[in-house]
């Protein structure tokens, strides 16, 4: 990280440089106008090469299925990238399958249906803590979030089978988690035999359940909001093993590591950003009451209300993601140059954008004149105060540069400037400008496809939790530590155990 923060440094700003590893010229693009601009244009697409690197080295992908992915070139669109095989068959299309597999389960009536299974879970799950009135102690405020939420996410998306015939599936699968950053570094297997044999033993267990679903479903089993069923769990999972095993070469195992990959990308990013969250809720009793007071006012816990109504929560998530999420991006230019503003990605070369540094651009955020310093937790820093010019994520700055800019929304802030209502302070939530700078979810166009169901979940839990039960930090406010071994990979999870004790409200 600090050799990347420095080269893409240049008169203390953030800017974009091209440096060469191991005779591959990589593209560092960190200032914020070239990071905005990959949103537009349609010539940035992921790197092939990334992708399979990582089916491989983190989830055990066979070399066969590496070359599966490698002979597409069509990529993820339904008409296919310039200049690729216009006879290559449909059928092995997998980006576009894989693709289509994630907007058939997390948009439109699938989400809704995914979103409300994990609600019900969710709320299950606590009520089988038998939880009371009193304050029950536990040992480790993660560990808590890694049981209720990733369960409920897991038979929310895959069904209720999946953990039934794999019941240590979960923990295991957060311990398999702490050895991803070293998988990372393409080690062999005798060098970390305890990682391959986590990963081998997860790998079996979805195995199990493929071999469980193919053997009992049925179209009956089916639910009656046509998304559910017992074995597969969700339509997008249904279409995944329809279209995927009939990809020429894309054999079980193949089908076994894309799957372990996705199911881990479901858990990851979200359980983690609800301990944060909790966390820094419990440190600020003011800050507690707000939202408190919020949520009230609101009389939901609707997750769709929940985006669009609750400014401060909102702005608690987004401040969470900016502080605690860091991934590598690396996109390349398909059949022409990609005009980045200023900068120019030339065509087939590989660009590289880290959020982690983006999310720290002294030049872009809002200190507040440096009472909230960017390597703090500032939870009101995406609120825009009506009364008060300096508020709002921006700086000065970067305020006047966006007024004189014409600039495209995000979709996040498009999605929330459509429907936001304002806190009871006046101040109300805001993304506007930040298109180059906050990017949790990656860069270019095809962002994390599952970030509309990833924030539906935080921000559900954690309004279940803060309206219904009181949560006290044992040891005092969680101290904040980058560990440089994993940075790049995802939402960071705590390095300590965090003691707290728990208890429903009167």
């Amino acid at each position: 990280m600090r050799f990347i923060d420095k080269v893409v440094t240049y008169k203390e700003k953030l800017t974009s440089c091209l440096v060469t590893v191991c005779g591959i010229d990589l593209y560092l693009l960190q200032d914020s106008d070239a990071v905005a601009h990959m949103r537009r244009d349609s010539a940035v697409g992921h790197v092939i090469q990334v992708y399979t690197y990582t089916m491989k080295w983190f989830f055990g992908l066979p070399d066969i299925g590496v070359e599966v992915y490698a002979r597409d070139k069509t990529g993820p669109e339904r008409k296919p990238h310039p200049g690729s095989d216009p006879n290559f068959p449909a059928h092995n299309r997998i980006y576009y399958l894989t693709y289509q597999s994630f907007l058939t389960g997390l948009s439109g009536p699938n989400l809704t249906h995914t979103v409300k299974r994990y609600t019900e879970l969710l709320t299950s799950k606590l009520d089988k803590k038998f939880l009371s009135h009193e304050y029950t102690h536990c040992d480790d405020l993660a560990a808590f979030f890694q049981d209720i939420v990733s369960k409920s996410i897991l038979e929310a998306l895959f069904g209720p089978a999946f953990l039934q015939l794999n019941p240590t599936f979960n923990d295991d699968l957060w311990v398999f988690d702490r050895d991803i950053p070293s998988l990372a570094r393409c080690l062999p297997s005798f060098l970390l035999p305890e990682a391959y044999r986590r990963r081998a033993s997860l790998a079996g267990q979805v195995k199990r359940w493929h071999q469980h679903a193919r053997e009992n479903f049925t179209d009956l089993s089916i639910g009656p909001d046509g998304d559910a069923d017992p074995y597969w769990g969700s339509a997008l999972m249904r279409y995944r093993h329809k279209h995927l095993p009939a990809v020429d070469g894309f054999t079980e195992d193949c089908m076994v590591a894309a799957d372990l990959g996705f199911i881990w990308a479901s858990v990851s990013n979200a359980t983690p950003t609800v301990t944060w969250i909790t966390s820094h809720l419990c440190e600020d009793n003011s800050l507690r009451d707000c939202v408190r007071s919020e949520l009230t006012a609101i009389g939901t816990l609707d997750p769709k209300t929940l985006c669009q109504s609750v400014p401060t929560l909102n702005s608690i998530f987004a401040e969470t993601l900016r502080l605690h999420s860091t991934m590598y991006s690396m996109l390349t230019a398909r059949g022409t140059d990609a005009n980045l503003g200023k900068w120019r990605l030339p065509q087939g070369k590989i660009g590289v954008v880290n959020t982690g540094i983006s999310h720290m651009d002294e030049h872009i955020w809002n200190t507040h004149r440096g009472e909230h310093p960017l390597s703090k937790f500032w939870a009101y820093r995406f609120l825009i105060n009506p009364n008060d010019p300096s508020s709002g994520p921006l700086n000065k700055n970067a305020r006047l540069h966006n007024a004189k800019s014409s600039h495209i929304k995000s979709e996040e802030a498009e999605e929330y400037a459509a429907n936001a209502s304002i806190s009871s302070s006046g101040s109300a939530f805001s993304l506007e400008g930040l298109e180059g700078s906050w990017v949790p979810y990656g860069a270019g166009r095809h962002a994390c496809p599952g970030r509309v169901l990833s924030k539906h979940i935080i921000l559900f839990t954690c309004a279940k939790i803060l309206s219904q039960y009181d949560i006290e930090l044992c040891d005092g406010p969680v101290s904040i530590k980058k560990d440089s071994w994993s940075f790049g990979f995802n939402v960071a999870v705590p390095t300590e155990k965090i003691p707290f004790r728990i208890r429903k409200r009167v």
